[in-house]
């Protein structure tokens, strides 16, 4: 009896340190037009929160559309941030399979946000309380570790609330 606990307990260690193995900085590094994005997931400790999660979906979005990140305060910038970040496993497979818009929670403060698909190859997201014009496009898949990490690139930073998301709300 006693020589099934110790390769039980080495079972269940192989286990979770094989079901968690991405790092999303590692994700985004060789890819340049991420870079400051990636920037600033470490600067405001987000990189950690999800890194830290069993199952996640980040959907980042290109340097272009950041430039005036340069002029917000690291909160702002982390609240906006934050709900680019989405509890569970969301691939373009499992996106495009919704037959509704469905709401998918964030790491921000509990807030959600809506994923919808036309029917015609095209996928959405914006704040769950906004209406169609705030959709933000799904561009491409970026990185895709089955039931760990979904890392997507959308059109722009989505709008939530008094938190302004996009370059064009910034200016």
């Amino acid at each position: 009896m006693s020589t099934s606990k110790p390769s039980t307990f080495f079972f269940f260690v192989v286990i979770l340190s094989s079901a968690h193995g991405f790092n999303i900085t590692e994700i985004l590094q060789p890819l340049p037009h991420f870079s400051i994005f990636n920037s600033l997931l470490g600067g405001t400790g987000l990189t950690e929160v999800i890194n830290d999660m069993i199952s996640v979906t980040v959907l980042v979005v290109a340097d272009d559309q950041l430039r005036s990140f340069n002029y917000l305060a690291e909160d702002e910038v982390r609240k906006i941030l934050s709900f680019l970040v989405v509890y569970g496993y969301y691939d373009q497979t499992r996106l495009k399979a919704l037959t509704a818009r469905t709401i998918l929670p964030t790491v921000y403060q509990g807030s959600t946000l809506t994923a919808n698909y036309d029917g015609n190859g095209a996928v959405s997201f914006r704040a769950a309380d906004s209406g169609p014009e705030m959709d933000v496009k799904l561009l491409d898949t970026v990185e895709d570790k089955p039931h760990s990490i979904s890392v997507l690139q959308i059109a722009s930073t989505i709008r939530l609330g008094s938190v302004c998301c996009s370059e064009s709300f910034l200016s």
